[in-house]
């Protein structure tokens, strides 16, 4: 019997740790945006995962690393220029470009919001996703990491029960 929205579990929509690319935060971003692109690669659409899960020393989740973190990383421009300048497709060739894809993506994380249980109410991790500008929150149960809980989902199950009759 599937749960009425309203009793929906951050476990019920965890996505597991496994399913997302991993990396240590010592890794370097060029490894990072290998692991991403390969991810794109390999799944549809709808099955990829959008950001690389990072790791500290302690396999504690330390951020995780988006698209915008890497493009932005690649070539700060493409971010601090006034959208009316274009950017420039040898910039990222260039070698100071190279440079940068061998800095630690420790360098580059975007937090990945408060820690939460499966047993959190998604209600309320919309809360908590709202107030820490975050769309994922991490997964700990007993102080494992289990997964990610996302936003997209959480509002998914949120509208359903808004436009449940």
């Amino acid at each position: 019997m599937n749960k009425p929205p309203s009793e929906k579990k951050a476990g019920d929509l965890l996505i597991p740790a496994s399913a997302y690319p991993q990396l240590p935060s010592w890794s370097t971003l060029r490894e990072a945006l290998v692991q991403l692109t390969l991810e794109q690669e390999s799944l549809s659409a709808h099955e990829r995962r959008r950001k690389v899960l990072i790791f500290g020393e302690d396999y504690h989740l330390a951020g995780v690393l988006t698209q915008a973190d890497i493009l932005r990383a690649l070539d700060p421009k493409l971010s601090q220029t006034p959208w009316q300048a274009a950017p420039s497709w040898p910039d990222l060739r260039t070698p100071e470009a190279r440079q940068q894809m061998q800095r630690q993506v420790g360098d580059f994380i975007s937090p990945a919001g408060p820690d939460i249980s499966p047993e959190e109410d998604i209600l309320r991790a919309s809360q908590l996703m709202l107030q820490a500008g975050v769309d994922i929150l991490p997964v700990y149960q007993d102080n494992q990491f289990k997964g990610m809980l996302r936003l997209q989902d959480v509002f998914h199950q949120i509208s359903l029960a808004i436009l449940a009759p």
